[in-house]
């Protein structure tokens, strides 16, 4: 065999020799169920709410007794040369962010303004 195949060789079960047992510390297994915040919130930072994927805001102002009383408080129009089928806006801290097409877009959620477009 080549010199330099053999020493590829050697580096390489070297290296693994030396980076599996680390790797293998590092790896840790949950035993137990990871503590997720469940106050009430008006903020939406993730898809879906949270890691749950739970998908609703826990808030008590809208239930089974007004839900049909609720109106549309404000809209937003996208550009029409954009096509949108579907977003997910994240709202934190009152502003809500969402991808309009090829734009991202910053707005107030309370009043439906722009903030700033990227």
């Amino acid at each position: 065999m080549d010199h330099t195949v053999l020493t590829s060789i050697g580096v390489a079960v070297i290296l693994n020799l030396t980076t599996a047992p680390a790797s293998a510390q590092q790896t840790q297994h949950r035993t137990e169920a990871p503590t997720i915040n469940q106050s009430i919130t008006t903020d939406w930072p993730l898809h879906n709410l949270d890691v749950r994927n739970t998908r609703f805001a826990r808030i008590d102002s809208v239930d089974t007794s007004n839900v049909n009383t609720l109106e549309l408080k404000w809209s937003y129009q996208s550009p029409p040369r954009e096509l949108i089928r579907s977003t997910t806006p994240l709202v934190i801290d009152g502003i809500m962010y969402f991808n309009s097409g090829s734009q991202l877009v910053a707005l107030d959620a309370s009043t439906g303004n722009t903030i700033w477009t990227f």
